[in-house]
């Protein structure tokens, strides 16, 4: 079977398969590392494998921009007063700045000045007066979950 269809499971033992396919190509990632003198990244097991590749996602995890949207949206409720959902915002960028993230705001009053009306443009949101209402919660969801890896970052053990 080609690689792709390796990646997806695509084989006999379904994701085990896939699993595999991820394993060795790390494997070789790791290997490839310590031919340019990256000694410190030995294979030794899986686990450490399957150890170093969460710390490159984390990494790269990291690069991804955080954009006033997946604010807005993380700190979203079904309606909120709009000086509330700036100071929800304003929390959850504290946690992302400790957290390393790559923020395209500095505030929550710019993130809800830059988002606000986009989101409504596009009848994910409406502001009535002083309040914010949720108009349609999956694209909402959508743009929630592009930064929840960031807010609640894997735990070191594994969960299975």
């Amino acid at each position: 079977a080609s690689a792709e269809a390796k990646a997806k499971g695509a084989t006999i033992g379904g994701q085990d398969a896939a699993l595999r396919w991820r394993t060795e190509l790390l494997r070789e990632l790791v290997a490839a590392f310590a031919r340019l003198g990256h000694k410190r990244h030995r294979v030794e097991s899986r686990r450490e494998v399957m150890n170093l590749a969460s710390h490159i996602g984390d990494l790269i995890g990291k690069l991804h921009k955080v954009l006033p949207t997946a604010l807005v949206s993380a700190a979203m409720r079904p309606s909120i007063e709009l000086t509330d959902l700036t100071d929800r915002i304003d929390g959850l960028l504290e946690v992302l700045r400790v957290s390393g993230a790559n923020l395209a705001v500095s505030t929550g009053q710019q993130a809800v000045e830059e988002a606000i009306e986009p989101m409504t443009e596009r009848g994910i949101l409406v502001i009535d007066g002083t309040k914010c209402r949720v108009r349609d919660r999956m694209v909402l969801r959508y743009y929630a979950r592009s930064i929840q890896h960031l807010l609640s970052p894997r735990s070191e053990q594994s969960t299975h």
